[in-house]
């Protein structure tokens, strides 16, 4: 494993051999970041960046998210980001995302940011 962790009850990872030629694209918590960024892996490169967005943002983003949502959990969840994002590391790149325009905006700064690491990157 490449990395792993465990949350919710589940266990999640990243297997060494699941990763493909080319580009692979991976969502990670604090801990996997950290195992992964301090490993060296022939072949692979690792480009970190945290998407952020206010907190009033990503609020109205979960409230509309179900038609029933669940308050508690989504408090739990502010709560929990809180505690372990706040030691995330130095080297992650922060893009914020709080519109489509930033979003969009990021994409492209990703898109270029992984061909100036040397790969060639397709996208639509």
């Amino acid at each position: 494993m490449l990395e792993a962790t465990y949350f919710n009850g589940w266990h999640y990872g990243t297997m060494r051999s699941s990763l493909q030629e080319g580009i692979n694209v991976g969502v990670f918590n604090p801990e996997g970041w950290d195992c992964l960024a301090e490993m060296s892996i022939d072949g692979v490169k690792v480009l970190g960046y945290l998407l952020e967005c206010d907190d009033k943002e990503r609020l109205l983003r979960q409230l509309n998210r179900e038609s029933d949502p669940d308050v508690h959990e989504i408090i739990r969840r502010f709560m929990a980001d809180e505690e372990d994002f706040a030691d995330i590391d130095d080297n992650l790149e922060v893009l914020i995302n709080n519109s489509w325009k930033d979003h969009y905006r990021n994409y492209e700064k990703i898109i270029q940011d992984i061909d100036d690491a040397g790969f060639k990157a397709y996208h639509r």
